[in-house]
């Protein structure tokens, strides 16, 4: 699947060539934000974090996405061991994911995983070691375990090993058949069992300061270290062979050369994966597919309508950003398409539709347009029994527009329960009116009360409480207030506005770097 969105390819060359000399950190909590600085940084600090400056690079485990994906192009196993690990954390509150640390309980899980998947790849042992070796040829089983230890060495831990790597691992092969009387093929497992639990493999880290990639108190990152950075930020899994190859010739120092790494990567289908982790992390969807619903309200929601919706966002989300799409924000926020089957269509109140297959249609263009206004994101951001307008207006103004909200005030009294003939609008507009919620509800509701025209499960209403809908609205963009009287018109303003573009390239590089500082 080939990628041609602009979107994507704004600020790629940003991606920082330099760490802090104190580059790896003790735990797998950041200290410190990662530097965003690249050569135009002008800034040597070690300390610092400010914008475009270099600072600790942390040391950070593989995300039970990233593990996955990793194992899929490592070994060539679909079976996604890492969704039963233990779970990723929120970086920072930046909304994307990173790896969490291991407890000894997830070592224990980690061995185990290791060992099957060791158990499992042994199984292809010809597509695993680089050599043939006969039963009886002891002498080339050890020539080739060498063989095997430097290249699948390699690119497990996504970088040459060291000498002192290859002795240990050569000396395990052969203590195996010595003292454990191991075969070939017995051994082999073992050592690549006992590789996929090393830090090396679990955790993405710099080798180490190196003098000679020193410059003033920034240390460059070498070249299989930006081939990391690259795979891991725009395919969520480790280098290919190209990459692998570019690195070990030099190629990936100047910003000229990462970018067209990165080209040539969004043109792969692994691209299509990262988009679509990342379209659900930054519109917060994760937990689409455990959202509860009151059955008395929405008898028809169930898991599979939310596997439905979930998938309905990423067949658009790939649509556009694919070879048939423009790959613009404005598509994205606007176009009055999407992909439905039997079960969205009864939500969208379209006929004509069977099957649990997605088929592209054509929506009413008054009363869709864009991603905002799909199932996914408005079910994910509703309530268990109707719409939430600070739920889904507060989701705008962080995903968005970037604004970072303060947590609520503890004395903040809930909103009223439902009640006869009074709309859900009237019920949030009494409670944005209380004294220590109504600054952030200023900006909050305004922007909520765009989709109340969607129920929880994003159907479309006419009527709430009994009365019209009320969906008007204004939103400040550029030093200009804007009115709108829906959410077609608001994601209309949304998709020409610079300020939501800006936003877009920054939730993209917040997901790459795992961060949220920029």
């Amino acid at each position: 699947m080939q990628f041609k969105s602009p979107l994507l390819l704004v600020g790629l060359v940003a991606i920082p060539l330099y760490g802090c000399s104190g580059t790896v950190s003790s735990t797998n909590e950041e200290s410190s934000d990662e530097g965003a600085g690249g050569t135009g940084s002008g800034s040597t600090s070690g300390g610092s974090t400010g914008h475009d400056a270099p600072a600790t690079f942390p040391l950070r485990r593989l995300t039970r996405s990233e593990f996955n994906n990793t194992i899929r192009d490592l070994l060539n196993d679909t079976s996604r061991p890492a969704d039963d690990l233990a779970g990723d954390v929120d970086s920072d509150s930046s909304g994307y994911n990173k790896g969490g640390s291991v407890a000894a309980v997830d070592a224990r899980q980690l061995m185990e995983v290791a060992e099957k998947l060791a158990a499992s790849a042994v199984t292809k042992l010809d597509s695993l070691v680089p050599c043939k070796p006969l039963p009886t040829e002891a002498a080339k089983q050890n020539e080739c375990a060498g063989r095997f230890v430097e290249k699948f060495g390699h690119r497990a831990f996504r970088r040459p090993l060291t000498s002192a790597e290859r002795d240990v691992y050569k000396a395990y092969y052969t203590k195996t058949r010595s003292d454990l009387s191991a075969s070939f093929q017995d051994s082999i497992r073992l050592v690549v069992a006992v590789m996929l639990q090393s830090p090396n493999f679990l955790y993405r880290w710099e080798v180490g300061p190196n003098p000679a990639r020193r410059q003033g108190a920034v240390i460059r990152f070498n070249d299989h270290e930006m081939a990391s950075r690259l795979s891991y930020g725009l395919w969520a899994s480790m280098p290919d062979q190209e990459l692998f190859a570019a690195a070990e010739s030099g190629a990936l120092h100047t910003p000229q050369q990462i970018e067209a790494q990165a080209r040539r990567m969004l043109k792969h289908d692994n691209a299509k994966g990262m988009l679509r982790d990342f379209q659900t992390q930054w519109l917060g969807m994760n937990d689409l597919l455990r959202a509860q619903k009151d059955a008395r309200v929405y008898p028809n929601f169930n898991a599979g309508l939310a596997a439905s919706m979930a998938a309905e966002a990423d067949a658009f989300f790939a649509e556009v950003m694919g070879p048939r799409g423009d790959g613009k924000l404005r598509t994205l926020l606007t176009a009055p398409f999407s992909f439905v089957n039997e079960s969205l269509a009864s939500v969208y109140g379209l006929t004509g539709v069977t099957g649990s297959n997605l088929r592209k249609v054509d929506l009413d263009p008054t009363r869709r347009a864009g991603m905002l206004t799909q199932a996914a994101f408005l079910t994910s951001h509703g309530a268990p029994g109707g719409s939430h307008p600070v739920k889904r207006g507060a989701e705008l103004l962080e995903r968005m527009l970037c604004v970072e909200l303060p947590p609520p005030p503890p004395n903040l009294p809930p909103v009223n329960p439902p009640k006869e003939n009074v709309s859900t609008r009237e019920r949030f507009d009494d409670h944005g009116k209380n004294s220590c919620a109504a600054g952030c509800h200023a900006l909050i509701d305004p922007l909520g009360f765009a989709f109340e025209y969607y129920d929880g499960i994003g159907a479309y209403r006419a009527n709430d409480g009994g009365k019209p809908v009320n969906a008007t609205g204004t939103i400040e963009l550029a030093g200009k207030v804007n009115s709108f009287k829906n959410a077609i018109e608001l994601s209309k303003l949304l998709a020409e506005s610079d300020e939501v573009k800006q936003c877009m390239s920054k939730q993209l590089l917040r997901y790459m770097l795992k961060r949220k500082d920029l």
